[in-house]
C-alpha cells in the first residue's frame, strides 16, 4: 500500500486486522454491524461498508483512478494517506463474507445502556427463559414484526434499577437479534444428538415443549415447573446425553 508523498513509490504499513469469523466480533462491535444489517443487507456495497467499519479506513474518493498503470482507491486511515489496487481492496471485502452466510456466536453479546445482559452463551439462562426467546426469534424471521424483535429483547434484558429510562434503539434490538441468531446455533453444534431429533419438518411449537418435558420429568408431570426453572444447558446436556446413549432400534 502506498502512501500520497513525494516518494510515490515509498511503501507504507497500514495494519488491518479484519474478524476471520463471528467468534472474533465483540459484542461492542455488534451494534454498529446491526446498523448495517438494517440498512444495506440487500445492497451489493454491504459487505464494503462492513470493511470500512472494520478496517476504520476512510474513503477519500469514490471513485477508481488510474495509478501505476492499475485502477485504484484513495483512503486514509488516521492521519495516513494511501491507495490500493481496486481487485486488490475486493479481495479484502471478500474476506467478510461469512457475515452473509450462517450466523455464529460472537465473542460477546451487545450492552445496552440502562439494562443487565444475560451470559453471552446463556450459562444463567432458565430452559423457559430460552424457549420464549426461541418462539419469538422464530416469530421475527418469519414474519420481520419489529414487535417479536422488542419482545426477544425484553426476555434476555433486565432492566436496571434507578437507571433513567433509555429508548432502547431497533438497531440495538436487531444487534441482540444477531448474537442470539449465533447463541442459537452453538446450542445446537453443542448438542448434535438433540436437535438431529428435529431435523425433518418441525413440530407444532406446544407439541415440542410437552415432548421436551416428557423427556425429562422421568413421568412426573409435577416437576416440570422445576425444569422450566433448570438452567437450559443443563436440560440439554441431560436430553443430549438420554439421546446419544438411548439403545439403537434394529
Amino acid at each position: 500500500m502506498k502512501n500520497q508523498s513525494s516518494e510515490p513509490d515509498s511503501e507504507l504499513r497500514i495494519d488491518l486486522n479484519l474478524p476471520q469469523k463471528w467468534g472474533d466480533i465483540s459484542g461492542e462491535k455488534l451494534l454498529p454491524l446491526a446498523r448495517l444489517f438494517l440498512r444495506y443487507q440487500e445492497r451489493p456495497d454491504f459487505l464494503t461498508r462492513c470493511f470500512i467499519l472494520f478496517s476504520g479506513w476512510q474513503v477519500l474518493r469514490r471513485r477508481e483512478f488510474v495509478a501505476d498503470y492499475k485502477l485504484q482507491y484513495w483512503f486514509r486511515k488516521d492521519k495516513q494517506k494511501f491507495h490500493i489496487p481496486v481487485d486488490l481492496f475486493q479481495t479484502l471485502v471478500d474476506e467478510l463474507k461469512f457475515l452473509s452466510e450462517k450466523i455464529e456466536l460472537p465473542a460477546g453479546n451487545p450492552q445496552v445502556k440502562g439494562y443487565t445482559a444475560c451470559n453471552h452463551k446463556l450459562y444463567n439462562v432458565t430452559l423457559e427463559t430460552f424457549l420464549e426467546a426461541e418462539n419469538f426469534l422464530k416469530a421475527f424471521v418469519a414474519t420481520g414484526k419489529g414487535i417479536y424483535l422488542t419482545k426477544l429483547f425484553k426476555t434476555l434484558y433486565v432492566k436496571k434499577r434507578r437507571m433513567v429510562l433509555h429508548r432502547v434503539t431497533r438497531y440495538e434490538k436487531y444487534a441482540v437479534f444477531l448474537w442470539f441468531s449465533g447463541v442459537k446455533n452453538f446450542m445446537v453444534s453443542k448438542y448434535p444428538y438433540l436437535f438431529a431429533e428435529g431435523s425433518g419438518a418441525e413440530a407444532d411449537p406446544e407439541e415440542a415443549i410437552l415432548n421436551l418435558l416428557s423427556a425429562l420429568n422421568d413421568g412426573k408431570p409435577h416437576d416440570n415447573e422445576r425444569i422450566f426453572r433448570t438452567h437450559v444447558h443443563e436440560c440439554f446436556y441431560e436430553l443430549n446425553y438420554k439421546i446419544e446413549n438411548a439403545p439403537k432400534r434394529k
